[in-house]
């Protein structure tokens, strides 16, 4: 994903307040689509994250709980396929710290985490 022209990285050093939260949190429910996803997020004050935030997070996010992973709501990225992805952080069952390409082509389940931005 990182090698995808689409994949850029901000000028500037920027911090930037995130949330982490369920679809259901959002008040989403049944399976929503990514780009019902990206609709709705601006209007619940909640703003998408550039895609570097995924490489960012899995390098800070050291403690995170085994078996654990979250997606960054970002714009997805198209790999070499075709497939639609955004990042997902995760900690395997075997301890590992990884960085994977979620699918974003399909429909969510109303329990899957995403971190977005906060809106000022």
């Amino acid at each position: 994903m990182m090698r995808s022209p689409d994949f850029l990285t901000l000028r500037e050093q920027k911090e930037i307040k995130v949330t982490k939260v369920t679809l259901g949190d959002l008040g989403f429910t049944g399976h929503p689509t990514t780009a019902q996803i990206l609709e709705q997020v601006p209007k619940l004050g909640l703003a998408l994250l550039p895609a570097e935030t995924g490489p960012h997070a899995r390098l800070q996010d050291k403690t995170q709980s085994r078996g654990d992973s979250y997606y960054i709501g970002m714009n997805p990225l198209t790999d070499i396929v075709g497939r639609l992805l955004v990042f997902e952080v995760a900690r395997d069952n075997t301890d590992l710290l990884c960085l994977w390409g979620g699918w974003a082509g399909s429909m969510w389940h109303i329990d899957s985490t995403f971190v977005f931005g906060i809106s000022k």
